[in-house]
């Protein structure tokens, strides 16, 4: 039988499972996907320069990018520590305050395109980036342009043929 404990008006009630006491609606969570990854707040891009350092993020495994409400997210795919084989928090009672504060009203089972934007690929952040700045070329780009524009003025160098002394 599963022990019900009383919560504040608002919130679903907490179920006791395998000894922990949780959300009701965490308890039907089999994925526990607000367990996998964190996510930081980072400056949104204002340059062009700005989407050099966010696409070397992007091009990691497990490293994404999102806006939601006009701020913008770096996201990393990292189950937690403490979640057991179960996906039940084994620290529940004494889980920190960021674990607290997230209450299943915005549960990401919930609405899965909840970002207005989400880059999750090199290649999607970057053609974000050139319909943001119609002229935005990589690093590397920029190099191997230079590096053409050197190799082409050099092929296009004459040598010429040294001429014999007079009188020889």
């Amino acid at each position: 039988m599963t022990e019900v404990r009383p919560t504040p008006p608002g919130l679903p009630p907490l179920v006791l499972v395998d000894g922990l006491h949780i959300h009701s609606k965490c308890a039907t969570c089999l994925p526990a996907k607000c367990c996998t990854y964190i996510a930081v707040q980072i400056d949104g891009p204002r340059r062009m320069e700005d989407f050099e350092d966010y696409l070397w993020f992007v091009a990691h495994e497990g490293v994404s990018l999102y806006v939601d409400g006009g701020r913008w997210y770096l996201q990393f795919e990292t189950r937690c520590r403490k979640l057991g084989r179960n996906n039940l928090c084994s620290i529940y009672d004494n889980r920190p305050k960021v674990c607290v504060a997230y209450t299943p009203d915005n549960c990401d089972r919930d609405d899965p395109a909840r970002y207005a934007r989400e880059f999750r690929t090199y290649e999607e952040l970057l053609a974000y980036a050139r319909k943001r700045f119609p002229n935005f070329t990589t690093g590397g780009q920029r190099a191997a342009a230079r590096r053409h524009k050197v190799a082409t003025v050099r092929a296009r160098r004459v040598v010429r043929p040294r001429r014999a002394p007079a009188g020889a």
